[in-house]
């Protein structure tokens, strides 16, 4: 009989934390919304959401912000289903509490594989796995972004040294590409200039010919020209 009615009892908090929720028709008119301003006042007016919102201006938030303050509302349920609960509830939540480090670690390691730090501000949530997690929060959230920010770091220089050897390569291949063209260019100027010296050549050694063979007839008919009266 006791079982049943400590286990009512938290079925019945449960129960009263449900009627919270946001209904099917709540979310349809949520994601309805024109502007995440409109969205955060929505939630403001919500039972559920309005302590975690309380005070907070709408133009201050980005959507980092935002998704930090469910957070802070998810783990508030979870801590007021744990302080309701008895000893034999509590080993339930506690694995139930692990949902919450493995979302942690596996956004921990996206920012380590993406090289940059993730919007979301861990150290808020610091006092809730405290109370709750065997882990070294601090420790785990640092540990994994330092060495983002290392990877990221040594990922910058890699990328110096390949962008350097990249533009010295380009450049020694353009410097190839132009002395192969400036040969070029000379070879046909050379080719060109030898083809009118040769016809000039022609040009002249038949004008000389020519010169040969009828310079004494032209001689003979400018003297005739000169002296007929």
């Amino acid at each position: 009989m006791g079982s049943l009615i400590t286990y009512s009892a938290i079925a019945a908090k449960l129960s009263a934390m449900r009627g919270h929720f946001l209904t099917d028709d709540e979310f349809a008119v949520l994601a309805g919304m024109e502007n995440v301003p409109a969205a955060v006042d929505y939630l403001k007016n919500d039972p559920a959401y309005a302590d975690v919102f309380s005070g907070i201006e709408n133009g201050e938030l980005h959507r980092s912000q935002i998704e930090e303050l469910l957070w802070h509302s998810l783990h508030n349920d979870f801590s007021r289903l744990y302080r309701f609960a008895n000893g034999t509830q509590r080993k339930f939540l506690d694995l139930y509490f692990l949902h919450f480090e493995i979302d942690v670690m596996k956004r921990c390691l996206r920012d380590a594989v993406s090289g940059k730090r993730s919007e979301l501000n861990f150290k808020s949530f610091e006092p809730f796995f405290r109370k709750h997690s065997h882990l070294d929060f601090t420790a785990l959230t640092d540990s994994i972004l330092d060495g983002a920010a290392d990877r990221k770091k040594n990922l910058a220089a890699e990328y110096e040294v390949k962008t350097k050897q990249f533009d010295e390569e380009l450049n020694h291949e353009t410097e190839l590409e132009i002395q192969s063209m400036r040969r070029k260019m000379e070879a046909e100027a050379a080719a060109e200039l030898e083809k009118q010296k040769t016809a000039a050549g022609e040009q002249m050694a038949s004008l000389e010919q020519h010169y040969e063979e009828k310079h004494s007839r032209y001689v003979d008919s400018l003297f005739r020209s000169m002296t007929e009266v």
